[in-house]
Order: C-alpha cells, then sequence, then structure tokens
C-alpha cells in the first residue's frame, strides 16, 4: 500500500490515502495472533491465566506492548461514512470490528460499507443466483449485529455493498471532495510493475558486483 501511495503522489501530486495502521502488527515486528474476546477461549484454564489472555486476546496483547493501534483505527472508522471491507474473511476472531461497523451503521443513516470478496461474481444471467448470493455475504457480517432487530438488519443491508473479484470497474471509487476518479486496480498494477522492475535492478546492481568469468 505504501508503494501505491508514492505511485499517487507522483502521478497527482497528492495522496488520498492516509497512515497505514496495522492493528495485527506486522510479519517482522510484533505480529498479533489470536481471538477478539475471552469467551473464544474454550480452555477454562487458558481463561484463568493472564499471562495467556494478556497475549491471546488481541486487543490486550496490543495494549501490553503500549500501541495505539485500535484507538487510531477506531477514530477513522468512527469518522468514515464510506467504509470499504477488502482481504479479510470477516471472522469471529476479529468481531470486535465488526460490532463496531454494525453499531455505526445502526446510528450513522449515511454511513455506507463496500464489502470486496474474494469469489467469483454471480451468474449474471440467472438474477436470483446474484440475490442469493448477496445476501450470504452481508449476512457474513449482519451476524455479528448485536442486539440489532432482523428489521434492522433488513435496512442496514441495503448500505452493504458487495463487489465481487473480476468486477474491477467497482474498484473506481470518487472522491467528493477531490471531483475526480480514481482506480485502485490500475494503481495495484502500477505498484506491482515498480516493484518487479526494482527486484529486476536490484539483481543487476549483485550481479555487477559478482560478474560470472
Amino acid at each position: 500500500i505504501n508503494k501505491v501511495k508514492e505511485l499517487y503522489f507522483k502521478k497527482h501530486g497528492f495522496s488520498p490515502f492516509g497512515e497505514v495502521i496495522n492493528v495485527h502488527g506486522y510479519t517482522d515486528w510484533l505480529p498479533i495472533f489470536g481471538v477478539s474476546a475471552e469467551e473464544q477461549i474454550s480452555n477454562p484454564q487458558f481463561k484463568k491465566n493472564e499471562r495467556i489472555t494478556g497475549f491471546f486476546i488481541k486487543r490486550q496483547c496490543v495494549e501490553n506492548i503500549a500501541e495505539d493501534w485500535y484507538e487510531k483505527a477506531s477514530q477513522i472508522i468512527e469518522n468514515s461514512d464510506v467504509l470499504c471491507l477488502f482481504g479479510t474473511s470477516i471472522g469471529s476472531t476479529d468481531s470486535i470490528w465488526w460490532e463496531k461497523i454494525l453499531y455505526l451503521l445502526l446510528k450513522k443513516p449515511y454511513m455506507n460499507v463496500v464489502l470486496y470478496t474474494h469469489s467469483d461474481p454471480p451468474d449474471p444471467i440467472f438474477s436470483g443466483d446474484g440475490i442469493a448470493k448477496d445476501k450470504e455475504t452481508r449476512e457474513r457480517l449482519l451476524r455479528y449485529g448485536i442486539n440489532i432487530s432482523e428489521e434492522e438488519k433488513r435496512k442496514l443491508g441495503k448500505r452493504i455493498h458487495i463487489v465481487y473479484d473480476q468486477q474491477s470497474s467497482a474498484m473506481k471509487i470518487k472522491l467528493a471532495s477531490k471531483k475526480f476518479v480514481f482506480d485502485f486496480s490500475e494503481l495495484l498494477k502500477e505498484a506491482e510493475a515498480a516493484e518487479k522492475a526494482e527486484a529486476t535492478d536490484d539483481s543487476a546492481s549483485i550481479d555487477s558486483l559478482f560478474p560470472v568469468t
């Protein structure tokens, strides 16, 4: 994502992307694994062990390493009118986020969620297939609606928009404040090409240091 930000800035002179917050840490520095809440720990002995809950319950782990990732991410979500969920399974171990999003959808009638799902789009010939698939995908998020009635969930579902793989045109997002459209999928392609070019340059530099004789 940092490469995408860099390319966009070079192309347009500014970047609509803000700070990247890794709420689960990094692969090479403080990676966070575990569950969202204590009730998701099935072993009763583990629940009583503060050393285990301190690193296995994600939020507690983040707090114990004195990072404010959750607070920063929460603030961004709360201040958003359009929220895009990309690359997530919407699993129960991150239920704290899904519950928060549904609560905000309920309180903010102008808020919308765009849910990108890693699956093929429904068959365009059979409309019933698309309706059923969209409903099933929305339910993956709506099931976390604590104390939300079925009627309220039905209304919230109208503001959860589903985008499937291969629907690249739906990756275009208009920023009202800037009066333009950027194509995120194209930026990703540019970023990948730039990374490959850099890798080729690095390889050439190494080869020049150790020439084959």
